[in-house]
């Protein structure tokens, strides 16, 4: 096959097999889903390592949309046109029709517009998607590049789903290495443990199975919080200078039987008596926060522990589909894919 003797060709080029199985997994990333603003909220509120969850169960989630994918590619029967001249008008419309090179920036503008609403207006996943397939929308494409689109983006190649079974046929072994890639790397990104942080407090879980540990821990650490917050809350030296300078003023006063000396004195005296009242106001409230505080982590702390273990749950079920979708490939033959002819070879033009 012509096909497979360009590409036996190219792979004899220093690097291309490595450049090949990076352009495929951009590709297979392309097809990775979004998790839904819904799903686990109280781990992306308060674990730091949110963006590393997120992102690992997404990379888990995508064997199951490429499986969905590629059965969609090769079910189905192909509907072919009977006559020679209905292709040939077919490949004309389409020359007519689609766009050139100079309208390629409004091809990618009008491409992630069309990824935000299918993200439901998350600019930041449709750029992602935007990024993973940004080489499809290319001006200058590699004959590779061409095959890979033909098989992941047919909408944007324009390419029939004859043309789409036999490219993703033919790069059949690409695939299975970047699918492998992607899988070994995402595998390699997921956290050991899982970071926690719930208002002044950080622990870690690996599975959320120390529940009991954790609550013992976070309470100590709001009890010992509380005892600083309210020991560092003292006088301060100019509350002791103007009670004792205020008391010997006022003294003065009597003793003088001078007025103002005795209300400057009482006034001193006073504000030493409002600064200690206020003083126990603060401390009242710090021990009233704190109670909150014990009320409430540890219930935010259940919820996040149940979640990793939903969480652990949900990657070990979506990253065991990686298998069915290598077994799915290789059973893939691009010679069963080829369209050499028209009604078996006997399409003519019409008279």
């Amino acid at each position: 096959m012509q096909f497979e003797a360009w590409l036996k060709e190219l792979s004899q080029r220093v690097g291309f097999v490595e450049e090949q199985r990076v352009q495929w997994s951009q590709a297979l990333k392309s097809k990775e889903p979004s998790l839904r603003t819904d799903e686990y909220p109280y781990l992306r509120k308060y674990s730091p390592d949110w963006p590393q969850l997120d992102e690992t169960l997404r990379g888990s989630r995508i064997h199951k949309v490429l499986k969905a994918f590629f059965s969609g590619v090769f079910e189905g029967e192909l509907i072919m046109p009977l006559l020679l001249s209905d292709a040939v008008d077919g490949m004309l419309d389409k020359l007519v029709t689609d766009f050139d090179d100079d309208e390629l920036p409004l091809r990618r503008d009008e491409r992630l517009l069309t990824l935000i609403v299918e993200e439901g207006g998350d600019k930041d996943a449709a750029q992602r998607r935007f990024g993973a397939e940004k080489k499809a929308l290319e001006e200058h494409l590699s004959f590779t590049q061409l095959i890979t689109n033909a098989s992941m983006h047919p909408e944007i190649a324009g390419a029939t789903k004859a043309t789409q079974r036999f490219a993703t046929a033919l790069s059949r072994d690409w695939i299975i290495e970047a699918h492998d890639d992607l899988t070994a790397q995402n595998r390699a990104g997921v956290p050991v443990d899982i970071s926690i942080k719930i208002d002044s407090w950080d622990g870690k879980t690996h599975d959320g199975s120390d529940e009991v540990e954790l609550v013992n821990a976070i309470q100590s650490h709001l009890s010992m919080e509380e005892t600083k917050r309210v020991v560092a809350l003292v006088l301060k030296p100019i509350n002791w200078i103007a009670l004792g300078l205020g008391s010997l003023l006022a003294v003065y006063g009597l003793i003088r039987m001078q007025l103002p000396w005795i209300i400057i004195g009482l006034a001193g005296v006073g504000w030493y008596f409002y600064s200690k009242w206020q003083l126990g106001q603060q401390k009242l409230q710090v021990q009233q926060h704190y109670s909150t505080l014990r009320e409430t982590c540890p219930k935010i702390l259940k919820a996040v522990l149940a979640e990793v273990v939903d969480w652990r749950k949900d990657f070990a079920t979506s990253d065991a589909e990686a298998d069915e979708v290598r077994t799915y490939l290789q059973s893939i033959s691009s010679d069963q894919h080829v369209l050499t002819s028209f009604e078996d070879g006997r399409a003519v033009l019409p008279k």
